[in-house]
């Protein structure tokens, strides 16, 4: 199927699924959802439900609203996070955004006479290289010091099955332009990928901040299941 998307900027929008505003209310309301753990290491799980209340947070302030009580207490495999919400409208898109799969894509440029996959206004049309998120490990934010602000910086680790198909990739298309899309959107470019390269670098995000939240979108999206408590 062709799609065509207007290219956005890394920003806290992109992390997002629901486009509308909330209505502000004054209303609150109580929210529990469940959170099952795809990975058995406990330092992980650790670091997944803070990066789950981040990712909950940034999504509700995303849409007009706002996060007080927010909570995490692990059980025995899962964990319960809690948290009151300013606006009732808003837990429809949130839910639906937190139980979404995640999609990501490494693409590459599509040639002249080939149906693109998918096609980005200023960028062309793209084509599936075989990369998605099943290749993915972990990912992690870091500040770019050399920067006069410094930006960020996301390292996004590969399974190892997940390295040799990049590889494969680099060697393949070596000189040419490869996009990293994430739920559909295109969000950096990479035109220099090393033959030997293992991970991919995402440079040049606007904040570190932004990278650390971008960074707990997908490893949250990896790695953790959402499911509402009633």
């Amino acid at each position: 199927m062709r799609k065509t998307f207007a290219v956005s900027l890394l920003s806290l929008s992109l992390l997002t699924l629901a486009a509308c505003k909330g209505n502000k209310e004054n209303l609150s309301e109580n929210l529990s959802y469940v959170l099952t753990f795809k990975t058995p290491d406990a330092a992980k799980r650790i670091e997944l439900m803070n990066a789950a209340t981040r990712v909950v947070q940034a999504r509700v302030e995303s849409m007009g609203g706002k996060v007080a009580n927010q909570k995490v207490k692990p059980t025995n495999d899962t964990a319960l996070l809690t948290l009151n919400i300013s606006d009732l409208a808003l837990v429809p898109p949130l839910t639906d955004g937190l139980t979404s799969p995640l999609s990501f894509r490494i693409m590459r440029k599509a040639e002249e006479k080939e149906t693109a996959d998918i096609t980005v206004e200023q960028f062309g049309g793209f084509k599936e290289t075989g990369l998605t998120e099943k290749e993915l490990a972990w990912l992690s934010a870091a500040a770019d010091t050399k920067s006069n602000p410094p930006t960020g910086i996301v390292v996004v680790e590969l399974t190892p099955e997940g390295k040799t198909i990049f590889q494969e990739i680099a060697k393949k298309y070596k000189g040419k332009a490869l996009g990293i899309f994430v739920r559909g959107r295109l969000v950096s470019m990479m035109n220099d990928v090393k033959d030997a390269q293992e991970s991919i670098v995402i440079s040049g995000i606007p904040t570190p901040q932004i990278a650390t939240l971008f960074a707990d979108d997908i490893n949250v999206g990896l790695h953790v299941v959402f499911a509402p408590q009633k």
